[in-house]
């Protein structure tokens, strides 16, 4: 959100001049790849959760703990 409402730069974001603004190419790619990465943290954990010895309700916890990043 701050990378698009920045977009333009400092000391005035607001004005919106193309050859000073980075007009969403390399953010959205950016962005797009953070969101791969979190679905990839959060795909991992899962079966890391599978093999331990805690009770259920503490794996749970953690398991919604890791996949709130999907969000």
């Amino acid at each position: 959100m701050f990378a698009f409402a920045f977009e333009c730069g400092l000391p005035r974001p607001w004005i919106f001049d193309p050859p000073n603004c980075a007009h969403g190419g390399p953010l959205i790619s950016i962005i797009i790849f953070n969101m791969l990465s979190d679905l990839v943290l959060t795909a991992w954990i899962f079966p890391m959760l599978r093999p331990l010895k805690v009770n259920r309700e503490k794996c749970l916890n953690v398991a919604v703990l890791f996949g709130s990043r999907i969000v």
